[in-house]
């Protein structure tokens, strides 16, 4: 399973039913982990404890004094998780495609505007994502304003919101309750769980998206956005050359739009396309 678009988790299960009884986000970039592990190792036991289980041990998580991201407990498929370590999910990658996108292009006298277009030509992210190319179609848009550009600090990636359109519960109850955002701030979320509280007489596996019942944590993601903040300032000021070749030297072509419905928010993105 390929956990993408900045969105990681982690599932419990009854062990009787084999019910979803929980399920666990993290948009944290390892970049800080990595950070803290290296000034601060004991801050780093210590929040896995906090977070993740009680059980963890430093050698779960150091070996050799190295701190090691991808442990028995951050882990989507085994006993937790702590922050993102899907290769593809690092603020370098964020800070990339922002940097790239950036960039106005106008190729053989045609400026360049779509989002794939764009992420096609600068060959940033990737274009298959929802993410990325929304991303740089944000940044580039800012940009052909004659603007400063960057990333607002502190440099992250945000749970921004759950939307439960669709969503039915067995007692009627509103799903959207059952969200909590349990590390960062509402609309800065950097880990989220959605449970269902225990004598409530159902668990999340009862709950059900569009008639189907959550069987896997995908489902769950496809409903998840994700943010970063842009920030832009002397519009109208930024005076720069248009560049007039896509990386690499290659000729552009157009390339097909993809149908899917991208979002509705500035640098919003659904968090997920991969569902098992």
């Amino acid at each position: 399973m390929l956990q993408d678009e900045y969105c990681e988790w982690n599932i419990d299960r009854d062990p009787a039913t084999h019910k979803i009884t929980r399920v666990t986000f993290t948009s944290e970039g390892p970049e800080y982990w990595n950070a803290l592990a290296r000034l601060n190792p004991a801050k780093v036991l210590d929040l896995y404890k906090q977070f993740v289980s009680t059980q963890v041990k430093d050698t779960d998580l150091f070996r050799n004094g190295r701190y090691i991201a991808r442990n028995k407990w951050n882990n989507s498929t085994s006993q937790g998780v702590m922050h993102l370590i899907q290769p593809n999910n690092t603020l370098l990658a964020e800070i990339n495609i922002a940097v790239a996108a950036s960039i106005v292009r106008r190729i053989s006298g045609q400026l360049l505007t779509d989002e794939q277009d764009l992420i096609a030509c600068g060959r940033y992210g990737q274009p298959e994502r929802f993410s990325d190319p929304h991303i740089g179609g944000e940044v580039n848009k800012l940009a052909r304003q004659q603007a400063a550009v960057t990333i607002a600090n502190p440099v992250a990636l945000y749970i921004r919101d759950l939307s439960t359109a669709g969503w039915t519960t067995p007692d009627g109850s509103d799903p959207k309750q059952y969200w909590k955002i349990v590390r960062g701030a509402p609309q800065f979320g950097l880990r989220a769980m959605y449970e269902v509280p225990a004598g409530k007489g159902f668990v999340v596996g009862d709950i059900t998206i569009n008639g189907d019942r959550i069987e896997f944590g995908a489902q769950i993601a496809d409903f998840i956005s994700i943010k970063i903040i842009g920030q832009a300032c002397r519009i109208g000021q930024n005076q720069v050359a248009d560049q007039t070749s896509c990386v690499g030297g290659a000729p552009f072509a157009a390339v097909a739009h993809p149908t899917a419905a991208m979002i509705d928010e500035a640098v919003n993105a659904p968090a997920i396309r991969h569902h098992r």
